[in-house]
């Protein structure tokens, strides 16, 4: 009996991850940055075998919320996902399934959702390859094109057949009033509505067409090619260019959408994280901010002042999922739209296509 009892505690020791070596900090530098630790290096408990659980548990603090690549490394191979966590400086504790590790996941309402993950308190990106997690044998954690020397630091990794929950494990709030992290500071970071009303009047003073040389549908002016009434690609002197309607190169620059809103982070669940939520009937963040700005006719006076802000900063182009009506109004060029099933008006794009511009109105 007294054998049988050490067992237990010892399975209990893994489950819970109550023995772990010491906290782990590297730094992410160059072009691609990859930090590996064995398991014994991380938790000397910590079995090879984890088929017989549901969880990877946890505990790190990232400098920075850039993407980071996991890979559980097995005798026959990696296992990949992709973490982003909320926020930066604040240790989290995340409680990733395994199963994402062993096979694609058919749960979801449309193809991007089959393959990110939200937890409360990191996304997880998930792709393969894909397979048994029996044999597994180091961890490690990469980044690509780090900005800014970002730090990762690990104090508990265990395992769990039971989800413990991801959650923020820094005092609540963590983001303030006006969508902010508040765990960091940044030059420009917003600290009273004062602030923000004196920037925004700053900001409309400032505002004006910029001077970038651009032809009527956002191509050089200083260019040439051969003109043929539509967007096109071509490869000169080694590299390929967008080619304009009227044969000028076209470098296409813009955001990856344009909206007004309608997009923000999820509040539900989380409610103790917002040191204080948007009014009801007012949506996330973006849009209560918007409504402090432009008042009740938010959601129509934000085009006419994101369009103004695409002149001013050199952008030629709107990006997939923009609203509709952006679109409509900027009279910009359009690259990879087309209407989606199931998708009503909304915009997305497909990889490769170009669609034919339509003439900048006040060029």
């Amino acid at each position: 009996m007294y054998r049988t009892l050490i067992a237990s505690l010892s399975l209990l020791a893994v489950g819970l991850g109550t023995a772990a070596a010491e906290t782990q900090q590297v730094v992410f530098q160059g072009e691609v940055a990859e930090h590996k630790w064995t398991l014994e290096d991380l938790n000397p408990d910590l079995p090879s075998d984890w088929s017989g659980y549901e969880y990877l548990v946890l505990e790190l603090k990232a400098s920075s919320p850039q993407r980071m690549a996991l890979r559980v490394y097995t005798a026959d191979g990696a296992r990949n996902m992709r973490l982003h966590v909320f926020g930066g400086s604040a240790w989290i504790r995340a409680a990733i399934p395994l199963k994402y590790f062993q096979r694609p996941d058919r749960e979801g309402f449309d193809l991007a959702s089959l393959g990110n993950k939200f937890r409360n308190s990191f996304w997880m990106g998930v792709g393969g390859p894909y397979g048994p997690v029996s044999a597994v044998q180091a961890l490690s954690f990469t980044m690509q094109y780090p900005v800014g020397k970002p730090t990762l630091e690990i104090r508990s990794v265990r395992l769990s057949k039971e989800d413990p929950g991801s959650e923020i494990l820094e005092p609540k709030p963590v983001v303030d009033e006006f969508g902010q992290w508040i765990l960091v500071d940044w030059p420009g970071k917003i600290k009273s509505l004062a602030q923000l009303k004196t920037e925004w009047a700053q900001e409309e003073k400032e505002l004006g067409p910029g001077d970038f040389n651009y032809c009527r549908y956002g191509g050089y002016l200083g260019t040439k090619a051969k003109a043929t009434g539509f967007f096109r690609v071509e490869k000169l002197d080694g590299k390929w260019w967008f080619v304009d309607p009227d044969g000028h190169l076209f470098f296409s620059v813009s955001s990856n959408g344009m909206r007004g809103g309608g997009a923000d982070t999820r509040t539900a669940a989380r409610e103790s994280y917002y040191a204080t939520l948007p009014p009801a009937g007012r949506g996330g963040f973006s849009a209560w901010n918007l409504f402090r700005r432009f008042g009740p006719e938010w959601d129509s006076n934000w085009v006419d002042f994101a369009i103004r802000r695409l002149d001013t900063w050199g952008i030629n182009t709107i990006g997939n999922w923009s609203d509709a009506r952006a679109v409509g109004h900027a009279q910009e060029s359009l690259h990879g739209f087309s209407a989606g099933l199931g998708h009503g008006n909304r915009l997305h794009g497909h990889a490769g296509r170009v669609c034919a511009g339509v003439p900048r109105s006040r060029r």
